[in-house]
């Protein structure tokens, strides 16, 4: 959980700094939401950088939890730019490589989300890191709910494991 956040794994942020970037590439050069996705992705692609929020080594194709994310977000008002943006730039990546088994994964959806909701990237890293630790022994209490948490939960995942078990 917690130990292996990075880069790679609980970081929605970095993510949502990349559809910041994306949103505001379209406004200031007046791009439609397609034209930026080909423009963002031939650039990731040329500098051979991957792109935050895609891919991962088990979901192929869909992520269940972004699938369930997506709908729980619509649901509360918060389908706007920075989705169906991460979904243009997807679909580019998608079409551009030839690659159908990449899905976006939670941290990306997470971060298109967090952001909608009007969270700034590092609040994000703060956010997961409450999460991840609410079963932790001396950590954030239980009784903390971050509005992930109740995402999350609300999608069927299970919090963290505790670190510590008592014995039976």
């Amino acid at each position: 959980g917690l130990l292996t956040a990075g880069s790679n794994t609980i970081s929605p942020q970095h993510s949502a700094e990349f559809l910041d970037n994306a949103i505001k590439r379209m406004k200031s050069e007046n791009l439609s939401l397609e034209q930026t996705a080909v423009k963002i992705v031939a650039e990731v692609r040329s500098q051979k950088k991957r792109i935050p929020g895609l891919g991962h080594p088990t979901h192929k194709g869909d992520d269940f939890r972004t699938t369930r994310l997506r709908q729980v977000a619509k649901d509360n008002g918060f389908l706007g730019d920075k989705i169906t943006m991460f979904e243009a730039i997807h679909a580019e990546f998608l079409r551009s490589t030839g690659k159908q088994g990449i899905c976006i994964n939670v941290d990306g959806m997470l971060g298109a989300i967090m952001s909608q909701m009007g969270f700034r990237p590092m609040q994000m890293a703060a956010v997961m890191a409450l999460r991840f630790s609410e079963n932790a022994p001396n950590g954030a209490s239980s009784s903390v709910h971050s509005p992930v948490s109740v995402m999350v939960a609300e999608i069927g995942i299970p919090a963290s494991p505790p670190l510590v078990r008592s014995s039976p």
